[in-house]
């Protein structure tokens, strides 16, 4: 449905922007605008109460705005460092995919923001998803073992954290993107003599160790997100150009 809305803004050959991948940063470092209002004691209970989503509320609209809210300094500085690396993953690809299409776009730009609000609203919701199953999971075998705790406390609704998996989602997308593409790259470790390993392994062993502190629970950290942003990643990889492509027909784009 996000797709097919944004599939249908205006003629593709019209929209000739020379550097799409700055209007994808643009839309991926959108949150640094928000940080002062969510720092303000003011205005953060009426962002907490109209901004960030919950199935029980009832508002539709949330669910793009809750890629977007947070106020949380650690993950200002988290975004400050991994979006200039998202961004130059994902614009190569988008890139990259273009060339390789027989069609007349002539930017991607509509088709990064598909996949930038599809990411993070996939994120935002598989992430709780996942929790949910982990902490049930867990659940269940603390109670076979006695006087053993398994579950980690729960973390309070109104913890940052708990807002701000959908951005995450969207780097960690971006960067399996460039790692599922290109990932047969060597890298080579001179200091532990012949040593190498490709890209893709290393992404892949990142990726292992954060499902391994989400089981533990390590930190006030959304590591679920990290890892449904990831596995979106991935499958956009694979599906991803003839989903937009099958977008783009069904509306008339493409002959």
């Amino acid at each position: 449905m996000l797709s097919t809305i944004i599939a249908s803004w205006g003629h593709p050959v019209l929209f000739t922007i020379s550097s799409p991948e700055w209007f994808f940063a643009t839309l991926l470092l959108m949150p640094w605008t928000t940080y002062p209002a969510w720092k303000s004691k003011y205005l953060s209970p009426w962002l907490i109460q109209h901004c960030t989503h919950t199935i029980i509320s009832g508002k539709s609209y949330t669910m793009l705005t809750s890629i977007f809210s947070y106020g949380s300094t650690s993950y200002l500085v988290f975004m400050l460092l991994a979006a200039p690396i998202a961004n130059i993953c994902a614009s190569s690809w988008f890139m990259h995919s273009l060339q390789l299409q027989s069609t007349y776009e002539s930017t991607p730009t509509f088709h990064m923001t598909a996949f930038f609000l599809s990411a993070g609203m996939f994120s935002l919701f598989s992430s709780r998803i996942l929790n949910y199953v982990r902490f049930r999971t867990l659940n269940h075998l603390e109670k076979s073992f006695k006087n053993v705790s398994l579950v980690p406390p729960l973390r309070s609704s109104s913890n940052p954290f708990r807002r701000v998996s959908g951005a995450s989602g969207v780097i960690y997308a971006s960067i399996t993107l460039a790692a599922c593409e290109w990932g047969d790259k060597i890298y080579t470790d001179t200091r532990l003599g012949s040593t190498s390993i490709t890209m893709s392994d290393l992404w892949k062993i990142w990726c292992a160790v954060e499902g391994i502190f989400m089981v533990m629970g390590v930190g006030p950290i959304n590591w679920a997100a990290h890892i449904c942003g990831a596995a979106y990643g991935a499958l956009y990889q694979q599906y991803g150009p003839a989903m937009w492509l099958w977008f783009r027909r069904t509306l008339g784009h493409y002959s």
